[in-house]
């Protein structure tokens, strides 16, 4: 919920919610009741719900980054997948956002450093790493630690 409310700092009717948390089976009633349970903890406004505090989310700031062409920030920020296990709409929808978006602009950078610590961060992402190695020059000390994981990766898929 909290994910959710930091993403729409305008505000969200409590439908909405409900149907950002549990799909089209979701409730006005049962978001009321979550946002009740959370007002014990955080400043929440009345419906539209928003919070009241300035504060800020780290998935919120990496896309500001990202928006601002400030890629070494956001990758700085980015720590994972958001909520992970997370299957509220939502939070789905905005995981594979942030992750697409990212590694778009890593991609389109073609910087090594940048794609070597997304692909570090995505792991088996065997485009970060193939994209890193052609992007290193020749004598580049990490080519062959890329190689090696280019290989492993290739590998654990013939193994599927």
């Amino acid at each position: 919920v909290l994910a959710i409310l930091a993403q729409y700092r305008e505000g969200i009717s409590p439908q909405k919610l409900a149907i950002y948390q549990y799909g089209d089976h979701g409730s006005p009633a049962t978001a009321k009741s979550n946002i009740s349970h959370l007002r014990k903890h955080v400043s929440i406004s009345e419906s539209p719900y928003k919070l009241r505090d300035e504060s800020s989310a780290d998935f919120v700031q990496l896309m500001d980054h990202l928006e601002k062409g400030e890629l070494q920030a956001a990758l700085n920020l980015y720590d994972g997948q958001l909520l992970p296990a997370s299957s509220a709409p939502a939070i789905v929808e905005l995981r594979d956002h942030i992750d697409a978006a990212l590694r778009s602009a890593v991609i389109a950078a073609r910087d090594p450093d940048s794609l070597i610590q997304l692909a570090t961060a995505f792991e088996d992402d065997l485009e970060l790493w193939e994209c890193a190695r052609d992007n290193l020059t020749a004598q580049d000390h990490r080519r062959p630690l890329i190689n090696a994981r280019i290989r492993r990766v290739q590998e654990s898929w013939g193994s599927k």
